[in-house]
């Protein structure tokens, strides 16, 4: 070749120089444009998030997923720094990148992000001027794990820690533990129970039974095993020692049928007791008697001393019974302050009797209570198997029956039931309803018995009565229904009607005849415990006009010692009414109590003036009570003055008023305001004695 052609070669191949590297360029960038386009479409098509930062840690490359897990919105990452985006994952994450580039180690991980409550599967692989994060939200798939785990280990920790065994049985019956408590494989094959549990499991029962390993009791819960096509192939069982379970199980059916005070079986032993004695008093042909025992007046006992004291005296009448009994019979406590006795094997009635009277004995000596020596009674009533009954709960209720006709005869006594106390409770119980609708049909009525001064001998006052016209049984002494109305609260309402009633009397009486004139009326305890009732009675003296001082109100003075009562009996005083201890003499009460509390006057209990002519004692007792009075500053009336010999006994001892049927009987309000006109005539003002009047009647 001539050196011009060379030249011309070379010329020709340095001008295409250009061309070639931008042809070479433009090739280049085209590959790397494929290539960040294949990078892309690879990133979007993984279903996990990823992402691509550069060395200044901004985003250069991120999917759809990506983006989601990070919080943003589609396409705003591009560009931004990891560390300036406010998503609580990235502020955790970006710790983690700074660590990995500082390392060039690569990481991988699980790892659970706080802020955000998320499980992440975390990898990061750095390069020289970049960093691929692959993201996978795995928190379900987490949970659910974590799930198995926790049940796992509560699986783990009932077969290792709880008191059961879990075992298999293959269809020979041999019995192979799996895991938990120790157990004795070979006890189900000793035991006919359990072997015959064992067969009804292989045949497809499932079955529970107890066994007894030594001391302790084992419960079994046996199931059939299958196989993949339902055949049977064995038994899988459970076995629990539930010995404390049985132990607590039969104290607490031993608690339920045992009284907590007197350790005496009670009312639901008795129901169980009482059917197997009768039906073996049918085969042998014997009799079981059934005593019904309640102390009289134990209620003012609690309400005087106190419920432990009311509590200790229980306990010692239950140890005097239980002393008494002989061994066929048993001493139950029904509830409150009544007992049962149940004797069974009688062959004559002189055994049921002698046992009701060797009951009263019991109560014969004092209890001595807390420093008190009580001499307290009780009323009995006793009913027979088979005569009066078959049935264990009539039984009972015949009992009850005829200690109640025991206890209104007087109590200290023994009934034995007949058929007609069955007529007098249901004739109670009618009464009991009646009652409830006696003031809404009129049916009450005011009987008035007056009081008379003893220096005078006129009258200064009159104790209001309460009457009931029932329209079946015609008129009705208190005693018949005062105790109901107690029993039922209905005493609350008929004593406010009765004191609205002798409050307009006593204003009549005042306005027309007798100036000073008083009027008494009988409170019960539950009166005194309703703290609203001062404020209810000053607003009737005020609507009937009546002085408070012309009103005394009589309480039986065991509500004087009840400290609940005080703050009322202290605001009736402030009233200005009047207010009176009825049957002084007979309570439990402390003499302290009329020094302490707003007593104006006491009044002998008739008992003590019924023997007054004959009974030194009575005589000496009342003296007392007159020079107890006329210390404190009290009045004193004596009750049931019925003849001219106790009159005149009263009048020595100088009581201030008396009150019986020597002078006045209970009277209507007519006859109470005729014999008032005539007190007040100008023939008797002139020194007429209304002692010769009522002895001319």
């Amino acid at each position: 070749m001539t050196l011009l052609a060379g030249v011309s070669l070379l010329v020709a191949f340095a001008a295409s120089i250009p061309f070639a590297i931008g042809w070479a360029t433009r090739a280049r960038s085209r590959a790397i444009r494929t290539l960040n386009e294949q990078r892309y479409n690879l990133l979007e098509s993984i279903p996990d998030g990823i992402f691509i930062l550069d060395h200044a840690w901004r985003f250069t490359h991120i999917n759809e997923q990506g983006e989601a897990l990070l919080r943003q919105e589609p396409g705003t990452l591009i560009g931004r720094r990891v560390d300036e985006l406010l998503d609580p994952l990235a502020s955790e994450l970006y710790p983690e990148l700074v660590r990995v580039r500082e390392s060039g180690v690569p990481l991988e991980r699980l790892q659970h992000f706080q802020s955000t409550n998320r499980w992440i599967e975390l990898r990061v692989q750095p390069a020289r001027d970049e960093m691929l994060v692959y993201l996978r939200d795995v928190t379900e798939r987490r949970r659910a794990q974590l799930q198995i785990e926790e049940s796992e280990r509560r699986l783990r920790l009932v077969l290792t820690q709880a008191p059961a065994a879990l075992w298999t049985c293959d269809r020979s019956m041999r019995v192979t533990p799996v895991s938990g408590a120790a157990i004795d494989a070979t006890r189900f094959s000793r035991d006919e129970a359990a072997r015959a549990a064992l067969i009804r499991a292989l045949s497809g029962e499932a079955v529970t039974f107890e066994t007894r390993d030594g001391e302790r009791w084992m419960q079994n819960q046996v199931e059939p095993l299958r196989d993949a096509e339902g055949e049977i192939i064995g038994a899988a069982g459970v076995t629990l020692d539930v010995t404390e379970v049985r132990e607590s199980a039969n104290r607490f059916a031993r608690l339920a049928r045992e009284d907590a005070m007197t350790k005496l079986p009670n009312r639901l032993a008795l129901n169980e007791i009482l059917p197997p004695l009768l039906e073996k008093a049918k085969a042998e042909d014997a009799s079981v008697a059934v005593l019904f025992i309640d102390v009289d007046r134990f209620k003012r006992i609690n309400d005087s001393l106190g419920h432990s004291a009311g509590d200790e005296l229980l306990r010692a009448v239950t140890e005097r019974l239980q002393q008494m009994v002989p061994v066929n019979a048993l001493v139950s406590r029904f509830g409150g302050d009544e007992f049962l006795i149940v004797m069974d094997g009688i062959r004559n009635d002189e055994t049921a009797f002698a046992l009701a009277r060797d009951v009263l004995d019991v109560f014969a000596d004092p209890f001595e209570v807390f420093g008190h020596s009580l001499s307290v009674s009780a009323s009995v009533g006793a009913a027979l198997y088979p005569r009066n009954g078959e049935d264990p709960e009539q039984l009972i209720s015949f009992a009850d029956e005829a200690m109640y006709q025991a206890k209104e005869s007087g109590g200290g006594d023994v009934k034995f039931y007949d058929r007609l106390m069955h007529v007098h409770a249901l004739e109670r119980l009618s009464l009991e309803q009646d009652l409830r609708y006696a003031l809404v049909r009129g049916e009450l009525t005011l009987e008035f018995q007056p009081l008379v001064d003893l220096r005078s001998q006129r009258i200064v006052a009159a104790e209001a009565l309460v009457r009931w016209k029932h329209p079946l049984f015609g008129e009705l002494s208190p005693q018949s229904f005062i105790g109901i109305a107690e029993e039922t609260r209905a005493i609350v309402d008929i004593d406010r009607w009765v004191l609205r009633e002798a409050c307009k009397a006593a204003v009549r009486v005042r306005e027309a005849l007798i100036p000073d004139f008083r009027i008494s009326v009988n409170l019960s305890p539950l009166d005194l415990r309703d703290t609203t009732f001062p404020e209810w009675l000053s607003g009737l003296l005020q609507e009937t006009r009546l002085p408070p001082e012309a009103l005394d109100v009589e309480l039986t003075e065991n509500v004087f010692v009840q400290d609940s009562t005080a703050g009322v009996l202290a605001a009736l005083s402030s009233l200005g009414v009047k207010i009176c201890v009825d049957d002084f003499g007979i309570g439990y009460s402390a003499l302290g109590y009329l020094k302490r509390l707003p007593v104006d006057q006491i009044k002998i209990d008739k008992m003590f003036v019924r023997d007054i002519v004959r009974d030194q004692h009575d005589q000496g007792i009342v003296k007392a009570m007159a020079t107890l009075a006329k210390t404190l500053g009290l009045r004193l009336v004596a009750e049931g003055v019925e003849t001219e010999a106790q009159f005149d006994i009263i009048r020595d001892l100088e009581c201030n008023y008396v009150q019986g049927y020597y002078f006045f009987r209970p009277m209507a309000w007519p006859v109470l305001w005729d014999t008032l006109e005539y007190e007040c005539a100008p023939h008797r003002r002139a020194g007429g004695r209304i002692v010769s009047l009522t002895k001319s009647r």
